[in-house]
């Protein structure tokens, strides 16, 4: 998720130089015709090169990202990284009962809780069988004899009746049991509760993380048109250098936003597949 926001930063800070520079040539031109002054071709200039500088700090970033992005694989760390899927605009937030329904059935601490619920009330009932009478059957046969011709077949049959009255261990062996198996329980429901907590805080945090994505779209689209009109005023000649300036800021800042909106809400989307077991799904082999 990280390499992926350093992807959209570098294709925004690409898109900003080309911007800038189209407004710097404006400014060499009206210079040139005598409509401008040198201050605006330095403003624009200066313009390109904070444009370019953002550029580098975000390749820089991508790299970083890709460097961690490799480690955290285990592949060799020189190997040539191509992400092909970029930041979602707005990941799906399923409903929070679809959601708590999947979790129960792939978080893997619910289902090592309850094997381990099934096991403790397996060893309950193994005790409490000790109570009951056993019933033992032998059966032996063999042939004796002095010789090979006089061989006698013999056998004996017995069958035993147990009846357990003075054995006090099973009565202790019978509440140790029970009291694990009460503890398993205990330990399940607090387990139940706290999967539940994390489904619903992460559906939460998506519908605020794509609330604010759509906020951001928003301001972004805003921005673009007052950048628009600021700058078709200043080519009408009602506008000023400042205006342009200030709406150049205004842009960059909202789609600085919009990343960053976008990328909250991809971090939210993983919290999610984490909370319902869903993530397992995106990782191949076991």
């Amino acid at each position: 998720m990280i390499a992926q926001r350093a992807s959209t930063q570098i294709a925004s800070r690409e898109a900003d130089i080309a911007l800038f520079e189209r407004l710097l040539k404006v400014a060499q031109d009206e210079f040139s015709a005598g409509t401008g002054t040198r201050l605006d071709v330095a403003q624009a200039t200066v313009q390109v090169d904070r444009a370019r500088q953002a550029l580098l700090i975000a390749q820089n970033d991508q790299r970083t990202a890709l460097l961690a992005l490799l480690n955290a694989i285990g592949e060799n760390e020189g190997t040539e990284l191509t992400l092909t899927e970029p930041l979602p605009a707005t990941p799906p937030v399923p409903p929070v009962d679809t959601a708590l329904s999947t979790a129960r059935s792939q978080r893997p601490e619910l289902k090592e809780i309850a094997a381990r619920e099934k096991s403790a009330e397996l060893l309950v009932s193994a005790q409490r069988a000790r109570r009951l009478p056993s019933v033992g059957f032998d059966f032996l046969g063999d042939y004796s004899g002095n010789h090979a011709t006089d061989l006698l077949w013999t056998r004996r049959i017995a069958a035993t009746l147990s009846m357990p009255l003075f054995h006090a261990d099973i009565e202790a062996a019978v509440a140790r049991a029970r009291a694990d198996y009460n503890d398993v329980r205990i330990q399940d429901e607090q387990r139940q509760r706290d999967v539940e907590q994390d489904v619903r805080r992460s559906v939460m945090s998506l519908e605020t993380a794509n609330a604010r994505v759509a906020v951001a779209t928003e301001n972004e689209r805003v921005a673009e048109e007052a950048l628009n009109v600021a700058r078709d005023r200043r080519a009408s000649g009602y506008g000023s250098p400042v205006e342009v300036d200030r709406a150049q800021d205004a842009y960059r800042q909202a789609r600085e936003d919009l990343i960053a909106a976008q990328a909250d809400a991809a971090a939210a989307y993983f919290d999610l597949l984490h909370a319902t077991g869903d993530i397992r799904k995106m990782v191949g082999g076991r």
